[in-house]
């Protein structure tokens, strides 16, 4: 029963975001895949935060470094949504899962290139 809410609410909250121009398809298959592990896993209702969360980060072996800070923000704006519904639906605040940050680029001098440049002719 809460199976069936949850697709239908899923359903409404997709096709909101396709008529304003996002496109789904990514959403579509996360959020498809959380509504799954809530029934799978037997989870209570209402949905809590600390669902949502372990859920995002059960993708860290599988998708890249980013995957599980992905994952939350995509289910965060769909439990959003269900909120208006079910008001007693939790949504975890943002920044629970760190985002993978680029490495900082490094500015070699050009006496350092120039060291690089001798040391390899070295090895040529």
């Amino acid at each position: 029963m809460i199976n069936d809410m949850l697709q239908v609410r899923l359903k409404a909250y997709l096709d909101l975001r396709q008529s304003f121009g996002y496109r789904t398809s990514a959403h579509q298959h996360a959020l498809q895949a959380f509504v799954s592990y809530l029934a799978t896993h037997d989870q209570p209702w209402p949905i809590r935060a600390e669902t949502a969360v372990d859920w995002a980060r059960q993708a860290s072996v599988r998708c890249y470094q980013t995957g599980a800070a992905a994952r939350l923000r995509i289910v965060r704006s769909f439990l959003v949504h269900l909120k208006a519904f079910e008001p007693e639906t939790e949504v975890p605040p943002p920044g629970l899962v760190a985002e993978a940050r680029p490495p900082k680029a490094h500015l070699y001098s050009p006496e350092q290139i120039s060291r690089m440049m001798e040391t390899s002719q070295c090895w040529s």
